[in-house]
């Protein structure tokens, strides 16, 4: 694989380098946002009133963001979040074996007291992960707008909470601060603004619901 997507981005962010555990919260909805962001910087979808709308269905060469966009095209009209719930189903596992198709990201298979298997995904190749995360400083450092695709990756690095994984230089406040403007600053013609925003809005609520609902369920289940 020679150009990463954001969704490749935003995982490889995701993942800790040596331990290999997911550091984000709502991976799996960010990485949808990822595939519809892709389709909106292509100028594939729009957003008409409140539903994401494709407006050119020719593929964009990016193997799941064609398939978001099929499937996009071939259903009712629906928002951003839902899409972005649909979307995620299955989609990190998919991101994932790309990564290790790659070898840029290694499988580990471990059992916690030596019963229960788990499995880690440490970087194998660091090229990368270090080229975005060096997009993202250059952004926060020279004061000039990013560009359209290091906003939306750091949209996205936002909704997840990763700020400081992107950012590990600067501390916590800070990252959160940084990645916020670098999130709001990025040009994008006015065709694409509005499915950009609707997609980045969408991320976070669909994870700030996912993250209620389990905390809900968590007291509901202690409480009983």
């Amino acid at each position: 694989m020679t150009t990463l997507r954001l969704a490749d981005e935003l995982m490889l962010i995701a993942y800790d380098d040596e331990k290999g555990n997911n550091r984000a919260t709502g991976l799996d909805l960010g990485l949808a946002g990822a595939l519809l962001l892709e389709l909106a910087h292509a100028e594939r979808i729009d957003v008409d009133g409140k539903k994401i709308v494709v407006v050119d269905a020719a593929p964009i060469g990016e193997e799941f963001a064609d398939e978001a966009l099929a499937l996009i095209a071939a259903d009712k009209p629906r928002n951003a979040q839902a899409w972005v719930t649909k979307l995620s189903k299955g989609l990190a596992a998919k991101v994932r074996q790309r990564l290790l198709d790659a070898a840029i990201l290694r499988e580990e298979k471990h059992k916690f007291l030596g019963v229960i298997p788990y499995r880690y995904y440490p970087a194998v190749s660091m090229t990368a992960e270090n080229e975005a995360r060096e997009r993202l400083s250059r952004a926060v450092g020279n004061g000039v707008a990013p560009d359209a695709r290091t906003a939306a990756l750091a949209g996205l690095v936002r909704a997840t909470s990763l700020h400081k994984a992107a950012l590990p230089g600067l501390s916590g406040g800070d990252a959160k601060r940084a990645i916020k403007t670098v999130a709001e600053n990025g040009w994008a013609n006015e065709a694409t603004r509005k499915a950009i925003e609707a997609t980045q809005a969408a991320v976070t609520a669909a994870i700030m619901a996912a993250v209620t609902a389990s905390t809900v369920a968590a007291a509901s289940s202690g409480g009983g």
